[in-house]
């Protein structure tokens, strides 16, 4: 899947599936950070509205909420 993203990046709806398939495989590893990680990127990144609603609710159903704080203030926390 991530050689997905090289090859046919232009194609936004596929990526995002792409991703939200590797967000499943995360989870059945219960790699759950993991999968929250990609599905909160998913979120945030992707062009495509139906991409980030079956984001959210994949979020929803592992008890998370969105990552809603800007990606400046999540580098000022780090430091």
């Amino acid at each position: 899947a991530f050689d997905f993203n090289t090859k046919f990046s232009s194609y936004d709806f596929w990526l995002g599936k792409s991703f939200l398939i590797i967000a499943d495989n995360y989870v059945a590893q219960n790699e759950t950070f993991q999968a929250t990680s990609t599905l909160n990127s998913i979120i945030e990144h992707s062009p495509v509205p139906e991409i980030v609603t079956e984001a959210k609710q994949k979020l929803a159903k592992l008890g998370g909420a969105p990552n809603t704080a800007p990606a400046d203030s999540v580098k000022e926390r780090k430091r």
